[in-house]
């Protein structure tokens, strides 16, 4: 009577280290193939247009940003979004 129950637990063991390596397979491929569709165009897209998505400019002296809060009319700050 044990074996029946060895077989099933065999088979559910089996199955899930099947899986498991399937999903690994699907991950890295759809992983690379955003990668490669998605994120390298748009880095030569813009590196070509000379954009800068982050301000990482080591030579400044400080890294705060100036706000100039005075440019903008009061009401403007009433309907942000």
């Amino acid at each position: 009577m044990k074996k029946p129950n060895a077989f099933w637990a065999g088979l559910r063991r089996g199955m899930g280290f099947f899986g498991q390596n399937i999903a690994v397979l699907v991950n890295s491929v759809l992983l690379a193939f955003v990668y490669i569709f998605a994120v390298g165009p748009t880095s030569i897209a813009a590196r070509l247009m000379k954009k800068r998505f982050l301000e990482a400019r080591f030579s400044k002296s400080t890294y705060w940003s100036d706000l100039s809060l005075k440019k903008k009319k009061i009401d403007d700050y009433y309907r942000q979004f």
